[in-house]
């Protein structure tokens, strides 16, 4: 098996079409699917709610009842053709000028009506639903794959378990391993919802803005796809964070596919398309192995580029730095600190959560 590394940026560039090649494989996905009721009956779920509801209901609204509303609308505005031939220039420019400006304030208050009434009650629920599935795909995929979860569980078992302690200490440990598990999720949450925040917010650099912001989402998507698996092999949000940072470029190039799928649509379109594309891509992922291979979470940039063994031997020796003199100027670098503006965000509203 080729090993993939990091001490050139033909190394990078590998480790991201590691990525994007592991993000299309779909026969992989749609065999696990067919032979797993389970999963196959939540990704069902997941179709009908987000495809033919809630995207149905979007298109039947934007090609059908809006069009027919707005001409029976239109058609009931008074029609002064007649009395602007006999009145003055201005007159007509007026008339048509307001004319205008109705059609316009009864779309915008139908769209407005629409969406408060029907668009995200139904995407809220969908929000909801598409979350207990969305668990339910990943934990029978990790069992195919990888067997029995290890999860949250793993850590306050011990505590409850062993029975040497006195009496109380297993209850406090539990409300301890709860309020561990609450916390991390709070903060999980926060760290997703500024990295999603400066993805949005490149999008006002000149120019790069509309790359830089595809890379953003594609680096966003990976961590929504493979946080699944990690959680059930039970590592903490620092472990994961830490593993994200030192596979940046697989990540990026496994969230590629999935966001080319919904970057371009509008905002509840391109959801929606999440929404159905997502379960496929959580099975992806728990069987995708991250490149580069040799890089273990918590290792020294030194460690890693000393050439202890001749697995530098090709081509990449030319531009690597190596034999063990540490990372060159045409070194990408080991670990990119993806989270770096998110995590002190996310710790300077959370600290007291969080030393």
């Amino acid at each position: 098996m080729e090993r993939h590394h990091m001490r050139s940026y033909r190394g990078a560039f590998r480790c991201w079409a590691a990525g994007f090649y592991d993000a299309l494989a779909w026969p992989k996905s749609l065999i696990t699917l067919y032979q797993n009721k389970e999963i196959q009956t939540n990704t069902l779920k997941c179709v009908v709610l987000n495809g033919f509801i809630f995207l149905g209901s979007l298109a039947l609204f934007q090609f059908l009842v809006r069009p027919a509303l707005m001409f029976v609308f239109q058609f009931g505005l008074p029609n002064d053709a007649t009395a602007a031939a006999a009145a003055a220039a201005a007159a007509a420019a007026e008339q048509s000028a307001m004319e205008e400006f109705a059609y316009m304030a009864a779309d915008m208050l139908l769209t407005l009506t629409y969406q408060v009434l029907w668009v995200y009650p139904l995407y809220c629920l969908s929000f909801i639903l598409n979350s207990l599935w969305y668990q339910e795909i990943a934990d029978q995929t990790y069992r195919i794959r990888h067997g029995r979860a290890t999860g949250y569980g793993s850590s306050g078992s011990s505590t409850g378990g062993g029975g040497g302690g006195g009496g109380g200490k297993p209850a406090v440990g539990f409300v301890q391993t709860i309020s561990a598990v609450m916390a991390d999720e709070v903060y999980r949450t926060t760290l997703q919802l500024f990295l999603a925040l400066q993805a949005s917010l490149v999008m006002l650099v000149p120019g790069a803005g509309l790359p830089i912001s595809f890379v953003y989402v594609s680096w966003l998507y990976a961590l929504y796809c493979f946080e699944y698996k990690w959680i059930n092999m039970g590592w903490t949000l620092e472990q994961r964070l830490d593993y994200f940072e030192l596979h940046w470029a697989y990540l990026a190039g496994f969230g590629t596919p999935f966001t080319f799928c919904t970057f371009f649509f509008p905002k509840f379109v391109s959801s929606g398309v999440f929404a159905i594309l997502f379960p496929s891509y959580i099975i992806m992922a728990t069987f995708a192995s991250p490149a580069p291979d040799d890089l273990v979470a918590g290792m020294d940039a030194s460690d890693y580029y000393h050439d202890d063994d001749d697995d530098d031997d090709d081509d990449d020796d030319d531009d690597s730095g190596g034999n063990g003199r540490g990372p060159s100027a045409f070194t990408p670098p080991l670990r990119l600190p993806v989270f770096k503006q998110a995590k002190w965000l996310s710790g300077l509203i959370l600290g007291r959560y969080f030393k």
